[in-house]
């Protein structure tokens, strides 16, 4: 038996992308600021839909895409980064969602509070709601649009946010990606986020690469097997110096980590690791039995590691 796990995985990007130049230009960054994210962290482009796509039909779109198999789904869980997404602007939202997914009666709850790490913790409870219930299929519903202002957009010292959705089922049958192993952890030192002053943005980017290594320690150890023994890592894409230090740190070649999609897409909120796990079995990178650790960090601050592994499709 295969065992629980994700299928593959249905991801929208906008087409329309902006200039991360422009989009830090317009935040009142200066010119060294900006060379930082164009030429050393390798930020170029950042997707977003216009302001009047609304995201009930974008949602609706990729669940529909996740269920083209039939057979509907048994729970919802929407993984989502921003605490003010659409699900508390817009009354009836969820309703709206699954009326259209043919959902009417399936129960809905939005996974948020851990920032960016949403998508991932909705994966681990889809995981153990099908554990209790092995007949049961989950739809995850995954992702923001938050590329509404410029400002909103940057984070300072570190990347540009970009839009995208995603969606997937999470069942015994139907697997792609093997749910092997997962951890988390919180740690209240940065629980101020974006508020952080100066001195604790330092201290957080130190504490960034050791809070990682240990969460994918653990899912490593769970798994039985070494780090090392990890055949891609899709990380969180902030950006690509962070990645290129924490991969001499932890001794997995630099090429392990998929990055291909840091350019022209960066970092979409939740789905960074999960739209490069797409991208990397669409072009065919992926071989069954590859083990991939999909990397996820929030502010606030939040980190999650789930390890996947490739298997052949029912």
């Amino acid at each position: 038996m295969t065992g629980i796990g994700l299928s593959r995985l249905a991801i929208s990007v906008p087409d329309t992308v902006d200039s991360v130049e422009e989009v830090l230009r317009a935040s009142g960054s200066s010119a060294s600021e900006i060379k930082v994210f164009t030429r050393m962290f390798k930020l170029r482009d950042s997707p977003s839909w216009p302001l009047d796509q609304q995201m009930d039909d974008l949602l609706v779109e990729a669940g529909r895409r996740a269920l083209a198999d039939g057979g509907g789904a048994d729970l919802v869980l929407y993984g989502h980064s921003l605490m003010t997404q659409e699900v508390s602007l817009r009354p009836g939202f969820a309703q709206r969602v699954l009326k259209q997914l043919d959902l009417e009666a399936t129960p809905f709850f939005g996974i948020s509070g851990v920032a960016c790490t949403a998508p991932l913790r909705a994966v681990d409870l889809a995981r153990d709601y099908v554990r209790k219930f092995p007949e049961r299929k989950v739809l995850v519903l995954a992702g923001d649009l938050g590329a509404t202002t410029s400002v909103a957009r940057v984070i300072p010292r570190l990347t540009v946010l970009g839009d995208a959705l995603g969606a997937f089922t999470v069942a015994r049958e139907g697997v792609r990606y093997r749910h092997v192993a997962s951890a988390s952890r919180t740690d209240p030192r940065f629980r101020r986020g974006m508020r952080m002053d100066a001195d604790d943005l330092r201290l957080f980017g130190r504490a960034c690469a050791e809070l990682v290594l240990d969460v994918l320690a653990e899912a490593a150890n769970t798994a039985g097997i070494a780090i090392k023994d990890v055949d891609w890592v899709m990380p969180h894409l902030v950006n690509a110096l962070a990645w290129k230090v924490f991969s001499e740190q932890v001794g997995i070649p630099h090429e392990r980590f998929l990055l291909d999609l840091l350019p022209s897409q960066g970092h979409v909120y939740g789905l960074d690791a999960l739209t490069s796990l797409e991208y990397a079995d669409r072009l065919g990178k992926l071989r069954p039995g590859d083990l991939c650790a999909l990397l996820s960090v929030g502010q606030g601050a939040y980190f999650h590691a789930l390890i996947v592994e490739v298997v052949e499709e029912e």
